[in-house]
């Protein structure tokens, strides 16, 4: 997510150039639990690019139906607005005024209908300046225009949080019957000080609760959900505990990969499922995270690994389930119960973006996984089959019967783009109304988006 600019300080640029170093030295991938695509033509997608020059980065990707006409919609946030490609002839059109030179760059965009005119309010984050811990990030609320539907203008600020990364509405309010919040994650801690981010504040988890529908523009709630973990990158609010809402939020950050869940008493609990990667530097822990299930049930969380790192990476939930770590502020007697780390793939330039989603209809959800840049040389010396980069692929979960008549999870790698988009953010959606999910990607490096329909053949389930 970090775009150089003249004002990076010495550390930062150093830190980069390890960084790549570090994912530059790459083993062999045969160990990990991937194989390699048996035949080619298992998953098909239709590319299109409905746009090839967004703008100077596309930041963010989200789905909402702008002009309440039955179909899904597809916006985009870049460095200075946000658009829409209405479906299904994917129609551009500009949604909200140029953000000021002041507030440049728009980082994050968040949809919801919250006034119930079938019409989506927008959140839109801007301002993001990474390395300046104590200004910027502003977060703005917009509703359309009545006489021009898409129109939308900002209605009001729902405060300033330096460094802000992510943002995501969920049903995660106290309660049986909660209400949906605005769940926020900042980068660093304010105040926060390079080059481990360790030693500073830690990043705030915050959850803001809107006013009733009449009220949008007046000042939000705002809930501490953690304030525990440092470099947090990003966030899934998914019902993990698959009990219904509250739903639960999960993290990637410096320290591992987290849980928050909320007791019937409205607090937050913080649990560790898994370890990040730890044993690499500068760049430690985990970035991207979903969310995601087998046709049994099995739970799987993604995430990329280290920071923006070169790992793809599956954590399986163990037997007998986590232990449930104590509220924040106290002391937890035993630690917690990680969940089983598979590494499914290495080798990877900048992963940036991850989605779950059954594509072919076999109940298992496959990993969409998106990478930034073009393969290093080292990594594609190992993995001469592998992608040149950036690309879009897809990881297939498939049962591999061992000897002793237990079973392997293996991952079978599809390679959908080579080349077409350097993935900065992605999705996965029914686009084209066939009730089949496809993907879309926004570029930095390429500057487009790109739609990819989603023509795999049916299935059987295992």
């Amino acid at each position: 997510m970090f775009r150089p600019y003249a004002g990076h300080p010495v550390w930062f640029v150093f830190a980069v150039i390890v960084s790549l170093v570090v994912w530059d030295r790459v083993m062999s991938l045969a160990a990990f639990g991937r194989q390699e695509t048996p035949n080619p033509s298992a998953f098909a997608f239709e590319g299109r690019v409905i746009d090839p020059e967004v703008g100077k980065v596309c930041y963010a990707l989200t789905i909402a139906n702008v002009n309440n006409d039955q179909h899904s919609d597809l916006l985009a946030l870049t460095e200075e607005s946000l658009y829409v490609y209405l479906a299904p002839a994917w129609t551009k059109a500009r949604l909200i005024d140029p953000i000021p030179p002041e507030r440049r760059d728009g980082v994050c965009v968040a949809a919801r209908d919250l006034d119930g005119d079938g019409r989506p309010e927008l959140v839109v984050g801007s301002g993001w300046r990474p390395f300046d811990t104590t200004f910027g990030g502003w977060l703005e609320l917009y509703r359309s225009d009545a006489s021009e539907p898409l129109r939308y203008r900002k209605i009001a600020e729902l405060g300033q949080f330096p460094t802000l990364h992510r943002i995501r509405f969920g049903p995660t309010g106290i309660g049986p019957d909660p209400v949906v919040q605005l769940v926020i994650t900042p980068i660093f801690g304010v105040g926060g000080k390079g080059p481990d981010w360790e030693t500073g504040p830690a990043s705030r988890i915050e959850a803001l609760t809107p006013p009733p529908p009449d009220r949008l523009a007046d000042p939000w709630t705002r809930e501490l959900l953690d304030a525990s973990l440092h470099v947090v990158h990003n966030l899934a609010v998914v019902d993990f505990l698959n009990d219904g809402p509250p739903y639960d939020v999960l993290l990637a950050a410096r320290q591992g990969v987290f849980v928050l869940t909320r007791t019937a008493d409205g607090k937050w609990i913080r649990t560790q499922i898994g370890s990040g990667s730890q044993d690499t530097t500068p760049a430690k822990g985990a970035s991207e995270i979903k969310l995601g299930r087998l046709a049994d049930g099995t739970r799987m969380v993604a995430t990329v690994e280290p920071f923006h790192g070169d790992q793809v990476v599956i954590y399986t939930e163990p037997r007998p389930t986590m232990k449930i770590t104590p509220p924040l502020g106290e002391t937890a007697d035993e630690p917690p119960t990680l969940w089983n780390r598979a590494v499914i793939d290495r080798g990877r330039a900048w992963g940036h973006g991850l989605w779950f989603a059954d594509l072919d209809g076999d109940g298992d959800e496959e990993l969409v996984f998106g990478q930034r840049d073009p393969t290093p040389q080292a990594a594609r010396a190992t993995d001469p089959n592998g992608p040149r980069g950036p690309a879009v692929m897809v990881f297939d979960p498939q049962r591999e019967r061992l000897a002793n008549g237990s079973s392997e999870l293996v991952w079978t790698r599809h390679l959908v783009d080579d080349g077409g988009v350097a993935v900065e953010d992605l999705l996965v959606h029914d686009l084209d109304g066939d009730g089949k999910p496809d993907l879309a990607a926004g570029g930095r490096a390429t500057r487009n988006v790109k739609i990819y329909l989603n023509r795999t053949p049916p299935r059987q389930t295992p």
